[in-house]
């Protein structure tokens, strides 16, 4: 059981990985892949705490790094539409 969930978990950590890798155009569906392999991790830690018992406060400190990970990223995204109209990387200027 715990090579099923472990072979699961592998495939998820792959396909997040690759969705981050493949939409690097948009700004707005990185920070998805960010935050998917975000809650990946979580995920992960949770199922460790739960059978181990000692880093269930670990959770906690990931989660509230996961929502200021996720403002600043939402900030950086208003902050690009405001500018540029888009959130397509190209559009943006090295020298601003």
């Amino acid at each position: 059981m715990k090579l099923l969930k472990l072979i699961i978990n592998l495939f998820m950590l792959v396909g997040g990985l690759l969705s981050y890798v493949f939409n690097k155009r948009h700004v707005l569906l990185s920070l998805l892949s960010l935050e998917y392999l975000v809650l990946l991790h979580i995920y992960g830690v949770s199922l460790i705490s739960l059978s181990d018992g000692s880093m269930s406060y670990l959770i906690l400190i990931f989660l509230a790094m996961m929502v200021s990970e996720a403002v600043l990223g939402l900030a950086v995204l208003v902050l690009m539409m405001r500018n540029y109209g888009n959130d397509l990387l190209s559009s943006m200027s090295p020298l601003w």
